[in-house]
């Protein structure tokens, strides 16, 4: 799945808590020893593990703040685009789906206050919100009508070619980003999506080195950006992965989890790493972890298969079941975020013919969505040197805070 904006700078705020930090770091170390396979992360992270924390109650303060602002001031459309860019952000950083339902209420909130002429900012933010739920044809729709409205920024071509390239419309996605490339040169934002199309044309090697330029980057932000740096890593660690190179991939995975201690997806990539590697009670920790933070359906499946491969059928099941129990709701709702995982899901587990009419609708079926929601560890190609499956790609985007500067940024 796509992975959205996160923006939370970190504060240093360790500097004046030393003996404090020091506490931390030995309980860390401690915990270390009785969890081997964490090691490296949680000894890297120890000192970012206090701001980690202070930077959450932080973003919660920011949304209470906001939350009371709209209560009061229920036609301010500016802060509840500021409302749904926290709740973007939240979903980026946990994987928790509420954040995207809330933000699009605030959007839709926004836009009823002010119309996309004077409320481009909204525009923007539905757009992102459309994107992030796999309604592409709908952020086709709105980008194109922001770039009319900011025929002068760059940041509605990025949106636009996000579109674009979601569909499956490669050369458009291409022209539109070559575009946005000549407007604002290299950055975080553009090379990851450049890297994108590399990967569509096997272009393996160049996707490898944008990516490297793109986390080097990341790592100059002012202020730090911390969440950028780990989505940059955790694509260089899944592009290591896809090669059967699983030493590099560890070290960008456990190096996302030094930057982001508690970033949803370097958890997940690395839950899938140790299953591959057959160390199965560290994956299925890893996978457990992960739901209890954020309860999405193909986490679940995810846990599902690694208990088939791990030999514990009966938990098999109740993953499986309450994977597909999800999906089936939330095509009830009328949404098509889970249609092609819904697809696969049949075609995977069961062959159900049923796998043939679910996902017309949601995108283009031979699009980046449809092929990284219906990856199977039990079907894909395998890596070499390796008897272990690997998943097909998947076309995520980077953190707002890569893809947008004050000048590019909608009011």
């Amino acid at each position: 799945m796509q992975r959205h904006s996160s923006r939370i700078p970190i504060p240093l705020i360790w500097q004046n808590s030393v003996n404090s930090v020091k506490k931390t770091k030995t309980k860390l170390r401690n915990f270390a020893k009785l969890t081997e396979w964490i090691r490296p992360a949680i000894l890297s992270a120890g000192l970012l593990h206090a701001t980690t924390e202070a930077c959450r109650a932080d973003t919660a303060e920011k949304l209470r703040d906001l939350e009371a602002k709209v209560q009061t001031e229920p036609a301010d459309f500016v802060a509840w685009n500021k409302l749904a860019d926290a709740h973007l952000s939240l979903l980026s950083a946990t994987g928790d789906l509420a954040h995207l339902t809330r933000a699009d209420a605030a959007v839709e909130r926004s836009l009823k206050t002010a119309n996309p002429e004077f409320n481009r900012g909204g525009l923007a933010m539905r757009t992102r919100v459309a994107l992030a739920s796999h309604r592409f044809a709908e952020a086709r729709r709105d980008a194109e009508q922001l770039r009319t409205l900011m025929p002068d920024s760059g940041y509605p071509l990025q949106l636009l070619g996000d579109a674009l390239f979601n569909l499956g419309e490669y050369d458009d996605a291409e022209r539109v980003w070559a575009q946005m490339l000549a407007r604002d040169g290299s950055n975080p934002a553009t090379e990851p999506r450049l890297a994108q199309l590399d990967l569509i044309h096997g272009r393996v090697e160049r996707a490898r080195e944008r990516l490297a330029t793109a986390l080097e980057l990341a790592r100059k932000l002012t202020p730090p950006a911390p969440e950028t740096v780990a989505w940059c890593q955790v694509q260089l660690g899944e592009l290591a992965f896809r090669s059967g190179d699983w030493e590099t991939a560890e070290t960008h995975y456990t190096a996302a989890l030094s930057a982001q201690p508690d970033d949803s997806a370097a958890q997940d990539h690395l839950a899938e790493l140790r299953g591959a590697q057959g160390r199965f009670d560290e994956a299925l920790a890893l996978y457990t972890r992960a739901i209890e933070r954020a309860p999405r359906p193909e986490l679940m499946q995810a846990l599902g298969d690694l208990c088939i491969a791990a030999g514990q059928t009966g938990d098999a099941k109740l993953w499986r079941d309450r994977a597909l129990a999800a999906y089936l709701a939330s095509v009830q709702r009328g949404e098509v975020l889970y249609l092609h995982h819904l697809t696969g899901f049949y075609a995977d587990s069961t062959m159900n013919p049923r796998a043939l009419s679910t996902a017309p609708g949601a995108t283009s079926p031979c699009g980046p969505a449809s092929r990284r929601a219906t990856r199977s560890r039990g079907r894909c190609a395998k890596p070499a040197n390796s008897t272990k499956p690997r998943p097909c790609p998947r076309a995520p985007s980077p953190p707002a805070r890569a893809t947008r500067t004050s000048s590019t940024t909608p009011a």
